[in-house]
């Protein structure tokens, strides 16, 4: 049975946390409005630009990298630019958080409107807001299933979650948790209903281009240890800090701790809270971590895939958060003191290590500095473009999915592409994206009629230095 609050505020109602969730979401749109920069200017961009122009090249639906159902869902936010691909990321978070709010209250916990803070702050996730990214539409299709599952609303929860894959790609590893959890209720339909997203979408690549198994051929993430690297096996563990914030890892190991001791006679301990929730958590963690010390699918090592399962994280971590409240009510006038000063730290967390609102990067103001040189000498840019970098064809407005007016500047290296270029055709050079496919604006220039109009540069506190290099075809 749920514990009844004594406290004057009900952390249990919703109107409490509807209020709470409000007022988050208005304060963080301020934020993205009043940021220059972006949490992620290389990928978080590219699914963005996929989604804008997902409406004039349909086939953009089905990009297995671009993850289709994200596609689908930001594309309307996405016309409206890069800010409404930023503002659909907050509603997956705000809606998220609001969701794993009822799955504690579902689960029996007291002081629930607390989870909306520890979800919605925790470091990683607070910052995908400010971003194009894809974690927050995976985050939101995981928390809704668990809650629908703990509801009893298994059928429904199984179609959900089976479109978990095509929001990232590791949602075929988090099914099989779902399916245990089934398999202990005896769902077997429900087991069955978790290969609807896989069943739909690939009809839907059969019928756009005649391979029913495109999701398996079309696979991004093959190989390519030589170009990503690998690393530690303990990689994401010694970031826990970055990656949820000290408090919230504290609050988690208390809480694993609690269960650990008490096992079943925990007053919360539910298969519900253990499978869907530790368990999801715990495979997609440990699967990323094996990813990248072996170098497999492509794994980077990034920190902010870990965004992705921040709610579930955030979940357990709310499991220590009451622990220690109930400790501590034993002591007279310190359960209120704890409760300040943990949420206190959770919510300071976040803003104290990214300090938003954003100001752009080394290479993104490179990049801003680039396109309004274009924009102020009213360069044209109608006719071809040659670019690498996807913030700049976003600042520039071109759209980098019209074969016929954007190539990629690695392409002229080779000689069909630099034989054929025509006067007005604008290339960009930059050190990011030139060095990985080793073409130098030495190699430009010296593609006959190719001049140098301008160069921007700029170099940070760390002695990196970020480059780009603007040509025009003068013949």
């Amino acid at each position: 049975m749920q514990n009844k609050s004594n406290s004057v505020l009900n952390f249990n109602s919703n109107k409490l946390l509807y209020t709470v969730a409000a007022g988050c979401f208005f304060v963080m749109l301020c934020l993205i409005l009043m940021s220059q920069g972006t949490y992620d200017p290389g990928d978080g961009v590219q699914h963005y630009l996929i989604a804008k122009y997902a409406l004039h090249h349909p086939h953009l639906l089905l990009d297995h990298w671009g993850k289709p159902i994200y596609t689908l869902l930001c594309m309307p936010f996405a016309q409206f630019g890069f800010i409404g691909s930023n503002i659909f990321n907050l509603l997956c978070n705000t809606f998220t958080a609001i969701l794993a709010c009822k799955i504690v209250r579902q689960l029996g916990f007291d002081h629930t409107v607390l989870c909306f803070i520890l979800v919605f702050f925790s470091p990683l996730f607070f910052m995908t807001s400010f971003s194009g990214l894809t974690e927050p539409t995976f985050a939101l299709l995981l928390t809704a299933s668990v809650w629908l599952m703990i509801k009893g609303n298994m059928a429904v929860g199984a179609i959900v979650l089976s479109f978990l894959p095509f929001a990232r790609t590791e949602g075929f590893f988090i099914i099989p948790v779902f399916a245990v959890y089934l398999m202990m209720y005896k769902q077997w339909k429900s087991i069955f209903l978790l290969g609807t997203g896989t069943a739909i979408y690939s009809l839907a690549g059969y019928l756009a281009d005649g391979d029913l198994l495109w999701i398996v051929h079309q696979n991004p993430y093959k190989g390519a240890l030589d170009i990503y690297g690998k690393g530690s096996l303990f990689h994401f563990v010694a970031a826990n800090d970055r990656l949820f914030g000290l408090p919230l890892v504290v609050l988690f190991v208390i809480a694993c701790l609690a269960l650990l001791l008490k096992g079943k006679k925990h007053p919360q301990f539910s298969w519900g809270l253990i499978l869907l929730v530790l368990g999801s958590f715990t495979v997609y963690f440990v699967m990323h971590a094996v990813f990248w010390w072996k170098g497999l699918f492509g794994s980077l090592g990034l920190h902010r895939v870990m965004a992705g399962v921040a709610p579930m994280f955030s979940i357990v971590a709310f499991l220590g958060l009451n622990t220690v409240l109930d400790f501590s009510s034993k002591i007279n006038k310190l359960k209120p003191l704890m409760l300040i000063a943990m949420v206190t730290a959770v919510i300071v967390w976040p803003i104290k290590q990214y300090q938003p609102p954003l100001t752009p990067d080394l290479e993104t103001q490179v990049l801003i500095n680039t396109a309004s040189w274009v924009k102020q000498h009213k360069v044209p840019t109608n006719k071809k473009v040659f670019c690498m970098y996807p913030m700049l064809s976003m600042l520039l407005n071109v759209d980098p999915f019209n074969t016929a007016a954007y190539i990629n500047t690695c392409m002229l290296q080779y000689p069909d592409f630099s034989s054929s270029l025509k006067t007005g055709d604008l290339i960009f050079w930059d050190s990011h994206f030139g060095v990985e496919c080793k073409v130098t604006p030495n190699d430009i220039a010296a593609i006959p009629h190719v001049k140098q109009l301008t160069q921007f540069q700029q170099s940070n506190r760390s002695g990196q230095t970020f480059k780009v290099v603007v040509f025009s075809v003068v013949k």
